[in-house]
């Protein structure tokens, strides 16, 4: 994928877009060589890295690996732009030594199994730990 010229997006992952499996039944499967993988391990890489607002999207992504349909690449480059709008975001350090922590969970939102993702972010002058897991 070249996305260096790519339009932005405002969010890196449209409500609507965490589907069932049935939804994909008239989705094509993308060929054997794909990059897909690849665009996952650098987007899980950057998330761990300098970029928590981007753990959800990845995360439900990486799940597709294994069998990646071309709506699931559809996702990934969503993703790609929303990295491109918002270039100068990312992790600052400095600030007050006031520990503050957030925390979200959609309470059973994977329609498949009815478990929930949820995700944690905690500062201390700066982001000391963050995660979003299934």
């Amino acid at each position: 994928m070249k996305l260096e010229q790519c339009n932005p997006a405002s969010t890196p992952i449209e409500q609507g877009m965490i589907t069932k499996k049935t939804d994909f039944k008239n989705d094509e499967a993308l060929p054997a060589k794909n990059n897909y993988r690849e665009a996952i391990g650098s987007l899980l890489y950057l998330a761990t890295i300098s970029r928590p607002d981007i753990s959800f999207a990845v995360n439900y992504l990486s799940r597709f690996c294994n069998n990646p349909m071309k709506s699931h690449q559809a996702m990934v480059k969503r993703v790609f732009q929303y990295l491109r709008g918002t270039v100068t975001a990312g992790i600052y350090f400095g600030g007050g030594k006031e520990l503050v922590a957030y925390t979200d969970s959609d309470f059973g939102g994977d329609p498949e199994t009815g478990k929930s993702t949820s995700g944690v972010f905690v500062m201390r002058g700066g982001p000391v730990v963050w995660y979003s897991q299934k």
